[in-house]
C-alpha cells in the first residue's frame, strides 16, 4: 500500500502532461513553421513519453520540455478578461487565434459592470457595523409599495405566522447568519477566478448560479473551476439553510418566521454583496416550510 501512496504521490509531482501539451500550441503558434518547427517535434516525442508514464512508470523531466520562443503568449491564451496590453500578449495570426476572437459572449461586458459594481459596494460597505444599527435599519425600513414580490410573499407568509412579529434574539442569530454566508460566499468567489490577482473576483451571480462567464484557453480548466465552485457553493448552500431552519422538532411555524425575518433583512439589506442570494434562500425555505404546513393540514384533515 505505501508503495502505491509512493507512486501516486510521485506522479502527481512528476506529470508534465500539461505542460508539453501547451508548450507545443504556443510554440506552433509562436514559430513561422508552425507544427513543423523542430521544438513542436520534440515536444510531440515528449508528449509520447508522459502519456505512457502511468505505464513505464518513467516521467519527462521538465528541464527537457523546450521553452517558449517569446515571453510574449498569443492573446488567445490570456486567462481570463484580463487587459491584453502589448508586451504581455500579441494577436495570433494562426486559426486558433481568429477562432478566439471571433467568439464573442455578450455577457462579458455584463459581468463586468457587474463586478466593478460589487466591488464598490465591498469597499463601501461597514463590515464593523453593530446590532443596534441593524436592528435600527431593520425596524425602521418602510415596504417599497412598488415591489410585488415582497406584497406577494408577505401576503403569503401572513397567512401563517404574524408578519410584524419580529424577534431581537432571533434576528441577531439571523444576521450572524448572514453574515457567515457573505463571508463564505466571498471566499468562493475569490478562489474560483480563473485567473488569480489581488482583485480578482467572481460576482454574487456566477456562484450562485454555477457559471464562470469569463473566456479561457484552457476549457477543462474552466470546468473543473465550475464544477468545485458548485460543489463548494451547494455545501454552503445546504449547511446555511440547515441553520436557518433550526433541528427537526422545530415548530413549522418558527421555521417559517425565521425564514421570513431572513428573507425582510436581505431585503433591508439591498445591494450588499450577498444579500441578494442570502434572499434566494431565506424565499425557498418560506416555500418549503409553507409546503410542509399545508401538507400536514391535508393529512390532518383526512384522518
Amino acid at each position: 500500500m505505501h508503495d502505491v501512496a509512493e507512486f501516486v504521490a510521485d506522479y502527481i509531482s512528476s506529470d508534465t502532461l500539461g505542460i508539453i501539451a501547451t508548450n507545443w500550441l504556443i510554440i506552433a503558434d509562436q514559430s513561422s513553421n508552425s507544427i513543423f518547427d523542430e521544438d513542436c517535434l520534440k515536444l510531440a516525442e515528449l508528449h509520447s513519453n508522459a502519456v505512457d508514464y502511468v505505464k513505464s512508470g518513467r516521467p519527462v523531466p521538465i528541464k527537457q520540455i523546450p521553452k517558449l520562443k517569446d515571453t510574449r503568449k498569443p492573446d488567445w491564451a490570456a486567462p481570463e478578461v484580463v487587459i491584453r496590453d502589448k508586451d504581455t500578449y500579441y494577436e495570433s495570426p494562426r486559426a486558433i487565434g481568429k477562432l478566439f476572437r471571433a467568439i464573442d459572449l455578450p455577457a462579458l461586458g455584463e459581468v463586468k459592470r457587474v463586478a466593478r459594481k460589487q466591488r464598490r459596494r465591498m469597499v463601501d460597505a461597514n463590515g464593523d457595523e453593530q446590532l443596534g444599527d441593524v436592528l435600527e435599519r431593520f425596524y425602521g425600513a418602510e415596504d417599497d409599495e412598488d415591489d410585488e414580490i415582497m406584497a406577494a410573499v408577505k401576503k403569503r407568509v401572513s397567512d401563517f405566522v404574524d408578519v410584524s412579529d419580529y424577534d431581537d434574539d432571533t434576528l441577531a442569530a439571523i444576521w450572524d447568519l448572514y453574515n457567515n454566508y457573505g463571508f463564505r460566499l466571498r471566499s468562493i468567489c475569490s478562489d474560483y477566478v480563473l485567473a488569480p490577482s489581488h482583485n480578482a473576483m467572481l460576482t454574487e451571480e456566477e456562484a450562485v448560479v454555477g457559471t464562470i462567464v469569463a473566456k479561457c484557453s484552457q476549457p477543462r480548466k474552466r470546468k473543473d473551476r465550475m464544477s468545485q465552485m458548485r460543489e463548494q457553493t451547494a455545501t454552503l448552500v445546504g449547511s446555511i439553510i440547515a441553520q436557518l431552519m433550526g433541528d427537526e422538532d422545530t415548530p413549522h411555524e418558527t421555521q417559517l418566521q425565521r425564514a421570513w425575518t431572513a428573507y425582510r433583512l436581505a431585503d433591508v439589506e439591498g445591494d450588499v454583496f450577498g444579500a441578494r442570494s442570502f434572499g434566494w434562500l431565506a424565499l425557498n425555505s418560506i416555500f418549503d416550510v409553507i409546503n410542509d404546513i399545508e401538507e400536514g393540514r391535508t393529512l390532518a384533515r383526512r384522518k
